[in-house]
């Protein structure tokens, strides 16, 4: 349902309601408006600019949350209300409307959330990457991954919920099932140790021919630069030949898991690029 026919906030803040199985999501293609109510009651509509401004309830607060029948109802009773008055739609008057429908106790929060999938050979560090994600620090101890963990964090005001896929020939029968519905794919490479790059190049060339996977943003890691003989960037994308994947969006970042180099600037790709739901 797109209400941005018929509502629209000053400077055109288009609003968009679309429910889904269990949550409604709003988007408001400018930027600028991030909550509805009076400024005393802090719950946030908007969670993260850079993300396109997704708003997320929690199923579990789905019996308290209100109908769509009832948001449309006081939507249209706002416009009309503000049509009668003026010309030009007020938004803090709209917020006034809209109390009564979108009040919410002062601890719920809206967050966008997106599913991640880790995958790689084994000893390429995705566990490593999945635990400075989640501040769990690094380790040097080295322990294979069997068949996959699940993790979750909280980053930028996003719900991250990271699959850390195993990574040694028995495990990767399940990635492709793992990728499916995901909002984006990272693919770690240990990028000091040449005599696998084949083989990394091989099983993500392998991966982004499954015709499920078509359009799952790809994010590639280069990990371990802080190890004698990484790649340089340059070297790495050619090695990997990532100039050729163009049916989707690829972005590569050259990491150390342990010194936390482009770890944030990794995070912050991921929560800007996520795959939209069609």
């Amino acid at each position: 349902m797109n209400l941005g026919d018929f509502f629209k906030f000053p400077n055109q803040h288009e609003v968009q309601l679309q429910p889904t199985d269990a949550n409604w999501n709003v988007k408001i293609s400018d930027l600028g408006l991030s909550k509805f109510g009076p400024a005393n009651q802090q719950y946030t509509f908007l969670v993260s600019n850079a993300v396109g401004t997704f708003g997320y309830w929690d199923p579990r607060e789905r019996e308290d949350r209100p109908s769509m029948s009832k948001i449309v109802k006081s939507l249209k009773s706002a416009l009309k209300h503000q049509t009668d008055q003026a010309e030009d739609l007020s938004v803090n008057s709209t917020e006034e409307s809209l109390q009564e429908v979108l009040s919410l106790p002062e601890s719920h929060e809206f967050k966008q959330e997106i599913e991640l999938s880790l995958i790689g050979i084994q000893n390429a560090g995705k566990t490593s990457f999945a635990n400075v994600v989640t501040n769990r620090g690094y380790s040097d101890k080295f322990t294979y991954t069997v068949g996959f963990n699940v993790v979750k964090v909280t980053k930028r005001n996003v719900n991250i919920k990271l699959w850390d896929l195993g990574g040694v020939p028995r495990y990767r029968s399940i990635w492709e099932r793992h990728c499916r519905k995901v909002s984006a794919i990272v693919y770690v490479v240990d990028a000091a140790n040449h005599n696998v790059l084949f083989i990394s190049k091989a099983e993500l060339d392998d991966l982004l021919r499954k015709p499920s996977l078509s359009d799952i943003p790809l994010l590639v890691l280069g990990n371990k630069t802080d190890n004698d003989g990484a790649l340089t960037k340059e070297a790495f994308t050619e090695q990997m030949n990532l100039s050729s994947i163009t049916d989707r969006e690829v972005c590569c970042f050259m990491i150390s898991c342990k010194n936390l180099e482009n770890i944030d600037s990794a995070v912050d790709w991921l929560v800007r690029h996520p795959k939209l739901e069609s």
